[in-house]
């Protein structure tokens, strides 16, 4: 009978000290930031509590655009002058992914100053078509030749980053912050150029590839968090 007893309480104390237990655990908390100035990106929050977890944050970027240069060039004494006319069409674009921890380095009320850090990679890509129209006269005997002018660049980037971020909380689902980061690894950059005569009477290309290390400072960026 007493050994029932004491049973029974030891398992009541137990049940009680791990319901105890468990309202003492954070909360975990799963949120997504949306970069909005000075650079887009969105990152992903999740698997942690209010003090540390994990983020994915992806970066991207994608512009085009295209127009038209005219230059001139004389020379007085010797009769010389160029006129160059350029149209030109330019498209770029580049991602970047920078898996993270991170973790609450102060949390007073509305404010949190987090930071963390994590591998970096990021791959560009770039390419300009710029059709030229070139006359020269010289002695007052002119030539002209037009040509396309071709650059592509592809870019590779593997390294490590830290990021440092104020964020203010709005209400319990929303917030807005400022953030830093600082980037640095290995740079795999590999750039073709060619000449081509409309003509088809003259080619010429040349290719670069070069391998460097790096360090950035990206600009303070503004965005909003969500929670839920």
């Amino acid at each position: 009978m007493f050994k029932r007893i004491a049973l029974f309480v030891f398992v009541s104390i137990s049940t009680i000290f791990a319901q105890e237990q468990l309202k003492e655990l954070p909360k975990y908390r799963q949120g997504v930031d949306f970069y909005l100035i000075n650079g887009y990106g969105i990152a992903y929050k999740f698997g942690g509590c209010t003090n540390a977890g994990y983020r994915i944050e992806a970066d991207f970027s994608l512009s085009f655009s295209d127009g038209k240069t005219e230059n001139k060039t004389e020379s007085i004494s010797s009769s010389y002058s160029v006129d160059e006319n350029n149209n030109y069409d330019s498209f770029s674009y580049y991602i970047r992914i920078f898996p993270q921890m991170y973790f609450s380095l102060y949390s007073g009320g509305r404010v949190s100053i987090n930071y963390g850090f994590g591998p970096l990679l990021k791959y560009s890509h770039s390419k300009i078509v710029s059709d030229v129209e070139r006359t020269a006269i010289y002695s007052g005997s002119a030539s002209s030749n037009s040509y396309t002018v071709t650059r592509k660049d592809n870019d590779y980037y593997l390294g490590a980053g830290l990021f440092v971020n104020v964020e203010g909380k709005i209400t319990e689902n929303i917030s807005i912050y400022a953030e830093s980061q600082l980037g640095g690894g290995k740079a795999w950059e590999y750039s073709d150029y060619s000449e081509d005569s409309v003509s088809g009477d003259s080619h010429y290309t040349t290719k670069t590839d070069t391998y460097r290390w790096f360090l950035s400072l990206e600009n303070i960026r503004f965005g909003v968090s969500l929670y839920f």
